[in-house]
């Protein structure tokens, strides 16, 4: 049981335990979408600036008078897997917000279960 719903009378027992486990695995969730939310955000930020670099480059070789087929394909691969990841933080993102809501919703229908 609990220990902060030791007043849950014994028939509700199970129950209460369960919604207790329940918003404890909610809360896990909730984390664990937290953290590849984070991960993706630092993953989209070196992809950014790698692309930053391969703008550089192509820029540079612009003043130059040439750029290469391989920068100048090398900086468009870029910008095809930031568009990727922009796509997969999207989602994280409805993945936390959801994880979230289910935790809410998990600890409140716990907290007021009836004594």
């Amino acid at each position: 049981m609990h220990p902060l719903r030791r007043d849950v009378p014994r028939h509700n027992v199970v129950s209460a335990d369960r919604l207790w486990d329940q918003a404890h695995n909610a809360t896990v969730a909730a984390h664990e979408a937290q953290a590849r939310l984070a991960d993706g955000w630092s993953e989209y930020r070196s992809l950014t600036l790698s692309l930053r670099a391969a703008g550089r480059e192509v820029q540079r070789e612009l003043t130059m008078g040439r750029v290469s087929l391989d920068a100048h394909q090398q900086y468009h691969a870029l910008v095809r897997e930031i568009e990727a990841k922009a796509e997969v933080l999207q989602q994280a993102m409805v993945d936390v917000e959801t994880a979230e809501t289910t935790r809410r919703a998990a600890f409140q229908a716990a907290a007021s279960r009836p004594a």
